[in-house]
């Protein structure tokens, strides 16, 4: 005989990790099945139900969002460039030359933030280039809708971003294999190495997080107008 209760964690991520409005009801059906005492209707065939539920569940949001897809991927192509950039103007900036200056562990602190600062920069402004005009064409354009649909994407940039700093230790310490003060913003455009790749896919998974939340978040008339 199955047993009754199914695994809570898969439960779990079918309520949270399935895109969609119906995976209350999607995880009810499922429950039902589970505790119809057919001899079938094990642990593992929940787990398979529930994976195969989250993988067509994102497949739908993707075809349904192709448009944020393929920016999602060619902004983040871009990327490298950006932390070049950013690096070269780091190293001819006097306030940024001050921070080194400073006590441990305030200059870290501080060398840190400003990073992660321009990291996010370029997440928040490749974002707004996506929605501002997907907005205004619904007529639907309003600073504080769009630094809302912009704060979607902080809770993966958060969740990830000890990567770029730990890269940026590595490549700055003498241990890496590139030095990046070597290197173009064009140049980075076409660089294939593991430091470039690791960054696109850093600001692929923000920017595909970010704008999923935000298109979600946005798809809903902003109050004052008729639903």
């Amino acid at each position: 005989m199955p047993s009754a209760d199914p695994p809570s964690l898969a439960t779990w991520m079918l309520e949270h990790c399935t895109p969609g409005l119906r995976n209350d009801a999607l995880a009810g059906d499922l429950l039902e099945e589970f505790r119809s005492g057919r001899n079938d209707r094990t642990r593992a065939w929940y787990w398979r139900q529930v994976l195969a539920a989250i993988a067509i569940g994102c497949f739908r949001e993707i075809l349904n969002h192709r448009s944020a897809m393929l920016f999602a991927v060619l902004w983040a192509i871009v990327s490298p460039a950006w932390v070049v950039l950013s690096n070269n103007t780091e190293a001819h900036s006097r306030a940024f030359g001050l921070m080194w200056q400073m006590d441990w562990p305030w200059s870290t602190i501080c060398a840190l933030a400003s990073s992660l600062a321009m990291s996010l920069t370029f997440v928040w402004f490749g974002m707004a280039l996506y929605l501002v005009p997907r907005m205004s064409a619904a007529r639907s354009f309003s600073m504080r809708r769009l630094v809302h649909g912009l704060l979607q994407a902080l809770p993966m940039f958060i969740a990830i971003s000890a990567v770029p700093f730990a890269l940026t230790l590595l490549f700055h310490s003498g241990h890496g294999m590139v030095d990046r003060r070597t290197i173009t913003p064009l140049n980075a455009l076409t660089d294939l190495r593991a430091w470039a790749m690791v960054e696109r896919l850093f600001n692929l998974s923000i920017l595909l997080y970010g704008l999923w939340r935000a298109n979600r978040l946005l798809r809903k008339p902003p109050k004052g107008l008729p639903r």
